[in-house]
């Protein structure tokens, strides 16, 4: 049980760097309904889906990062621990995790609005 609580704590960060690389340095060339960060505004230009993919990304990359550090460093110091604690402090930290990748998903949408109109024009 417990290597399967490590391997969720670790597989988390790990989806979020994968899905932050891609986003980050592999961009779709223009929105679609398979990989991206899809919002309305994103989708309204292919500068707006890119600039959106770009620094969604970016967030999720360094929350991954983050996230695997704590992962790691957490397994080591709360090895010792029994398993129901172990256990709940790793859900803390899912839950933590998921709180953090939706707030990059809000912070992104803010962002975007900020620099980009509803048809995808820069705003001046």
């Amino acid at each position: 049980m417990r290597l399967l609580t490590i391997i969720v704590a670790l597989t988390l960060p790990g989806a979020c760097i994968l899905t932050g690389v891609l986003s980050r340095f592999s961009v779709p060339s223009k929105p679609n309904m398979a990989f991206g960060f899809r919002t309305r505004r994103s989708s309204s230009s292919i500068e707006a889906w890119q600039y959106a993919n770009k620094l969604c990304g970016l967030f999720f990359l360094i929350l991954g990062i983050i996230y695997l550090l704590a992962g790691i460093i957490g397994v080591n110091v709360f090895r010792n621990t029994s398993l129901s604690q172990f256990r709940d402090i790793v859900t803390i930290y899912a839950i933590s995790f998921m709180v953090f990748v939706v707030i990059s998903i809000i912070l992104t949408q803010i962002i975007l609005c900020k620099k980009y109109d509803i048809n995808g024009n820069i705003k001046t």
